[in-house]
């Protein structure tokens, strides 16, 4: 009897000892499977006659790109200086070599590539994407627009179709309410695009009109006489029709110019767009954390 139980006893610990070793082998594969469903992707610059419009789209592609999951966005900056040592250019990457010479260095496993032409009253715009270890285009979209201020909305919509605003979504109530974390730089090549980091903080009234603030810590780059730079958002407004934010950026400091920003909401958690500041302009993008 006791030999039965033994027995028993063997056999009901083998099978659990199984179970669990299936179940964690399943677990760790779709886990496994999951990571490496995710594509590293580079955004180069865009194919465009005016080099700020192509680094503008390059940027918007970027944003809506970081709001999809299946893509994990290398920074640009950082793709720029990789290209930049291996007197690579950041557009104009065509033939295999070549692209699977950036993949290589970059780390990418995916390029991003664009351009933006006009023909007659139309803006006309060509997305892809291709696969760096087989060169094959993976995506492919195209679609027109009527004025530059439509073309964020878009991008957004070629590169996720199915975020498209349809049926009754369309009149959804958009907010951009919350905080939110950004970058802005300096496209200037003799200020090596100095890039600063920024905490906004958004509240939005029910006639679009809109104020905050803003915090800066400092950045390498910036002239150490502050710790954290602190502004205000005034003169600011929302456009919830063509999901456009226009504000300017006041510093607490004296003898600090006030800044004018213009951004576009390009998905429901991200804006991009650019700043001025007298002859010195730059772009900017910020997410929403909550």
């Amino acid at each position: 009897m006791n030999k039965l139980l033994l027995a028993a006893f063997f056999a009901l610990v083998c099978f659990f000892t199984v179970s669990s070793v299936d179940a964690g082998g399943k677990n760790f594969q779709d886990k496994t499977e999951k990571s490496t469903s995710i594509k590293r992707i580079a955004v180069l610059e865009f194919d465009c006659n005016d080099k700020t419009i192509s680094k503008m789209l390059a940027e918007w592609s970027i944003s809506v790109l970081m709001d999809n999951q299946d893509y994990k966005v290398i920074e640009r900056m950082l793709l720029r200086k990789i290209l930049e040592e291996q007197t690579l250019g950041l557009s104009g990457v065509v033939d295999e070599a070549t692209i699977a010479k950036v993949g290589k260095i970059s780390g990418a496993s995916h390029l991003f590539f664009g351009a933006l032409g006009k023909m007659g009253q139309k803006y006309l715009i060509t997305l892809k994407i291709v696969d760096v270890n087989s060169a094959e285009t993976t995506f492919a979209q195209r679609g027109s627009a009527v004025d530059l201020d439509t073309i964020p909305d878009l991008l957004a919509s070629l590169i996720n179709p199915q975020k498209d605003l349809q049926g009754s979504q369309k009149d959804k109530i958009v907010s951009i309410n919350g905080l939110w974390e950004g970058f802005f730089q300096y496209d200037d090549p003799s200020k090596g695009y100095i890039k600063g980091d920024f905490t906004m903080n958004i509240k939005q009234n029910e006639d679009g009109s809109i104020y905050g603030d803003i915090n800066e810590p400092w950045s390498p780059g910036f002239p150490r006489a502050y710790e954290v730079f602190r502004s205000t958002i005034s003169s600011a407004r929302f456009d919830k029709v063509n999901k456009r934010i226009i504000f300017t950026k006041k510093y607490d400091l004296e003898g600090y110019q006030p800044i004018d920003y213009v951004g576009t909401l390009v998905s429901d958690n991200v804006i991009t767009g650019r700043w001025n500041i007298g002859s010195y302009t730059g772009s900017w993008r910020a997410i929403r954390k909550n």
